[in-house]
């Protein structure tokens, strides 16, 4: 085990309250623990938060794909470039989006958001939808193909 002097102990209390609030990739730990202390400290209490699992970027970019689907679905670019913007490198936010599906998840999005029966044709019904999802980092070919499948099951 890893000898914590006072000033790491200090450190490291303030990275267990900063995680206690929701999990942090090690980027936004390092970058919180260097307002207040040296980088010496702050490398070995990374390196401690690493060998108890506290700290894991790989699960950390995990949850977040999970969390973003479920409640705030978005494009897997959009979630890309959210994951690069809390530190995460690239060879890990490639790896947890690879599997997502933007028409699955433009789909379930405006199926959950814009019925379509409430609108009176189908140019005001598209710009709805394109106007909702440019907002969550969709592409036009993923717009113009939900804003379709959506009108024409409406229409069954």
């Amino acid at each position: 085990s890893m000898v914590i002097n006072r000033e790491g102990q200090k450190a490291l209390a303030r990275a267990l309250r900063y995680l206690s609030a929701r999990p942090r990739s090690e980027a936004e730990i390092e970058k919180r623990l260097l307002m207040d202390h040296n980088r010496d400290v702050v490398n070995r209490t990374i390196k401690y938060l690493r060998a108890e699992g506290l700290v894991d970027d790989n699960s950390f970019a995990q949850a977040w794909v999970r969390s973003r689907i479920e409640y705030r679905p978005r494009s897997a670019a959009l979630i890309r470039k959210e994951l690069a913007m809390k530190g995460v490198n690239r060879t890990i936010y490639n790896e947890v989006t690879s599997d997502l599906d933007d028409g699955e998840s433009a789909y379930n999005l405006v199926t959950r958001k814009l019925h379509s029966s409430s609108f009176s044709n189908y140019s005001e019904f598209y710009t709805k939808v394109r106007r909702y999802l440019t907002g969550k980092g969709f592409t036009y070919g993923v717009i113009s193909h939900t804003a379709h499948r959506c009108w024409d099951e409406s229409r069954k």
